[in-house]
């Protein structure tokens, strides 16, 4: 099996975003992918703009190759549904957070070329 064919649908998309964004990102498996918050702003832009359902983010700190968590900086979109969006929940996290990001792709869905 290629590296390639082991990485989620879901992830396959961030990471195509994030290219064609010119965003950073940090990729370590299939369950490790984080993008940083500096450019996250026109992923979830995208991700709306075509119907994606942004179900949770969740910030990091990176040192080194070590993944610090931050359970101050944590968005469910369950649990918070009158907040505007994902978008204004994360415009007052720190510029140097790298954020998970987890999204519900539906039935039925394909991807398609980025860009």
């Amino acid at each position: 099996m290629t590296a390639s064919a082991e990485v989620p649908e879901s992830q396959r998309l961030l990471i195509d975003l994030c290219l064609s964004h010119l965003v950073m990102f940090h990729w370590r498996t299939p369950g490790t992918m984080l993008i940083s918050r500096r450019g996250i702003g026109a992923i979830l832009d995208e991700l709306d703009a075509r119907g994606i359902r942004i179900l949770g983010l969740e910030g990091f700190e990176l040192d080194g190759n070590v993944i610090h968590p931050r359970i101050d900086l944590i968005y469910d979109a369950d649990r918070l549904p009158g907040f505007p969006s994902p978008q204004d929940f994360i415009a007052t996290w720190p510029p140097d957070v790298w954020i998970d990001v987890t999204i519900e792709l539906g039935c039925g869905w394909r991807a398609e070329p980025v860009g």
